[in-house]
């Protein structure tokens, strides 16, 4: 099955189930995102060639081969970074997991092909908290 026949069909069901626009937009963003690593890769984009280890080598690709701000044309070259943050990076994934998931249940597929695959630790995200006393 072809990677972008299925999104099209996770799609319409997400758009079914009343999914706002801004969260549809962000879909096809991080899907496409998705679909120009396998094509750099030269993965074939179907369904049959997803395993644990594309999606692993995808966080390995965003971590260490993305600029940031690369064709920006307002950010200066100090501006620009190696990787995407762990934030950046678990949002694509989560897109992939939304996906995935509601194929597999949805029984269009006998697979959920990213389960599995973690998300990346994120620094900024812990919180510390004050205790107060009287």
């Amino acid at each position: 099955m072809r990677l972008d026949e299925l999104f099209e069909t996770f799609l319409s069901i997400k758009s079914a189930e009343g999914r706002a626009e801004s969260t549809m937009k962000q879909y096809n963003e991080n899907f496409s995102f998705f679909m120009r690593y396998l094509n750099e890769k030269k993965i074939d984009p179907t369904f049959e060639d997803l395993n644990r280890n594309v999606f692993r080598d995808y966080i390995r690709y965003m971590r260490e081969a993305i600029v940031t701000f690369d064709t920006h044309k307002y950010k200066s070259k100090s501006q620009r970074r190696r990787g995407l943050s762990p934030n950046s990076i678990n949002t694509r994934l989560k897109t992939l997991r939304v996906m995935f998931l509601c194929l597999y249940e949805e029984e269009i597929t006998d697979v959920n092909s990213i389960d599995g695959v973690k998300n990346l630790p994120n620094p900024q995200g812990k919180s510390k908290f004050l205790r107060m006393t009287s």
